[in-house]
């Protein structure tokens, strides 16, 4: 009987079918354990990438379509409260916020110069009203990609499975 590392066994921790392996722990001492099998790690149901993007940049669950995805401006509920999928097991973190700002500052250029063309104003004024608008348009924009963003991981299954 060979010795199992743990670090074999917890590699392996998603949901799948099981096999029965012996283990030996002491000398002596007969111990099986179960661990999970390589061969059905993929996901058992098929989800739609597009129509959960979609739900999630109209701020509604990407599983039913119904609850809402975003509490407050940005919090995320553990659950939804109609289907009570774990919507809090997808973790964002600053992936949103990279996005929303991508795409202003792609914004931010033509901004800048139909601002001064049309205005003519002074550098300063210029930065003020550039500012305040690439501000205000970013704050808009991030809670919109934070949706899609959560609704592509619901759809490719990244939940966060802990340390």
């Amino acid at each position: 009987m060979e010795h199992i590392r743990f670090a074999d066994v917890v590699r392996a921790s998603y949901p799948c079918s099981f096999s029965t392996i012996p283990l030996v722990a002491k000398p002596g001492v007969r111990q099986s354990i179960r661990i999970p099998t390589a061969r059905t790690l993929t996901m058992t149901e098929k989800r739609d990438s597009k129509t959960s993007v979609l739900r999630g940049l109209m701020n509604k669950c990407p599983n039913c379509g119904e609850g809402r995805l975003l509490r407050g401006y940005l919090a995320v509920p553990a659950q939804c409260e109609v289907c009570h999928a774990p919507l809090g097991r997808y973790p964002a973190a600053d992936g949103p916020a990279f996005f929303a700002m991508t795409i202003m500052l792609l914004l931010l250029i033509p901004l800048i110069g139909f601002t001064w063309v049309l205005f003519r104003p002074s550098p300063g004024m210029l930065l003020v009203i550039t500012g305040v608008i690439t501000t205000v348009l970013t704050l808009i924009l991030l809670r919109f990609v934070k949706g899609a963003f959560i609704g592509y991981l619901w759809a490719k299954n990244e939940q966060d499975r802990g340390a």
